[in-house]
């Protein structure tokens, strides 16, 4: 046999060797073939209820959430009341998109594992969501993985364990390896009374039996009932300039004050947060029962319109104080939040007096 042909042969046998190691290689398996889908893919949009819970003694009430017309709210407690406040519609999407057709790996299967992952019945945490009656998921959740990211799955009636790459204790705001009590509703409830900011206000009011005041910008004061402009004489007689300015009236007397002034009282206020929400049970309690001569406060949006609120009694010694809004709902603020709403603007500096006046004289000569 010539050189040649062994050096073929060679060739060939390492040719041939090498193929079949690499038709031996591992293959790699796709994440489809390892996680399957565990939570259906539902919509968003069609889930209006939403509880979560651990069954057990001392472990507090569950957390409800539901949507009305279109709103979104949370159960919430008040000393031994459990009643409902509006709830954060950001937090619930980010709930239900995490919930939503999650996909994972099972580990185990049989109620003889259930505890190794404090995923049985009475143990896990229990997600179920509702559209109507019918109902879309329930999820339980059991300790969080060995990775962060983690936790162990099943569904309700199912006794195979997932493990998915999601931390969904999380969602509720509980941070240890596995739930010990029922999540608190606290960080879901929204505090924001008046969420638009002093830019996006044209006027406001307020009303007793014995106090009445307004305040609106000046510009807007200018036009009659019929819609046409005043005379110059007429706004230089009322003080109205139309120069950015604002109207305050209070006990009939009418006056102009300054751009800055008012502004500087609508800065102080808005957006306007409360401490807390209270049950409306306890109404009376906050000088916002039936028989109560609460305040009525008027506000004017450039764009939304009018929003009323009912202004409560404050608690100097606690210093807080309470307003409700047109759904009922009832916010404690702090005391001089609600002081300035009920007292309206009070008299500026003598130097913005000043350098207000100062202004109007430039503007008005020729």
């Amino acid at each position: 046999m010539s050189r040649n042909t062994m050096i073929a042969i060679v060739i060939l046998f390492c040719l041939v060797l090498g193929l079949y190691f690499f038709s031996k290689r591992p293959e790699k398996t796709s994440s489809n073939d390892v996680f399957s889908q565990v939570v259906p893919d539902f919509s968003i949009d069609s889930v209006d209820h939403v509880s979560v819970w651990i069954k057990g003694k001392d472990v507090g009430p569950s957390l409800v959430l539901k949507k009305e017309g279109g709103t979104w709210w949370v159960s919430a407690q008040d000393g031994n009341e459990t009643f409902f406040a509006p709830c954060q519609r950001g937090r619930v999407k980010r709930l239900l998109e995490s919930l939503k057709g999650i996909r994972g790996e099972e580990r185990a299967k049989g109620k003889d594992f259930f505890p190794t992952f404090n995923i049985g019945d009475d143990e896990a945490l229990h997600f179920e969501l509702k559209s109507g009656d019918h109902v879309v998921a329930h999820i339980l959740v059991g300790k969080r993985g060995a990775q962060w990211g983690t936790s162990f799955i099943r569904l309700s009636g199912d006794n195979r364990v997932y493990i998915v790459q999601k931390n969904l204790l999380s969602l509720v705001d509980i941070w240890d390896e596995r739930a010990k009590k029922n999540p608190s509703s606290k960080a879901w409830i929204e505090l924001a009374v008046v969420e638009d900011g002093p830019e996006s206000i044209q006027g406001l009011s307020y009303s007793t039996t014995d106090q009445v005041w307004s305040l609106e910008e000046a510009s807007t004061t200018k036009n009659g009932a019929n819609g046409t402009s005043s005379s110059n004489a007429t706004d230089k007689k009322e003080g109205v300039k139309g120069d950015g300015g604002w109207v305050l009236i209070q006990n009939g007397a009418k006056k102009t004050i300054s751009r800055d002034r008012a502004r500087e009282y609508l800065n102080d206020l808005f957006p306007l947060y409360a401490k807390r929400v209270r049950s409306p049970e306890r109404a009376s309690q906050f000088g916002l029962g039936k028989s109560d001569n609460f305040g009525r406060l008027t506000i004017h949006f450039k764009a939304k319109g009018l929003k009323i609120f009912h202004i409560g009694r404050i608690d100097q010694e606690k210093k807080v104080g309470w307003i409700r809004d047109e759904r009922g709902v009832i916010y404690e603020l702090d005391a001089d939040k609600v002081a300035k709403l009920k007292e309206g603007p009070q008299p500026g500096s003598a130097k913005n007096e000043k350098n207000a006046h100062e202004q109007e004289e430039k503007e008005d000569t020729p």
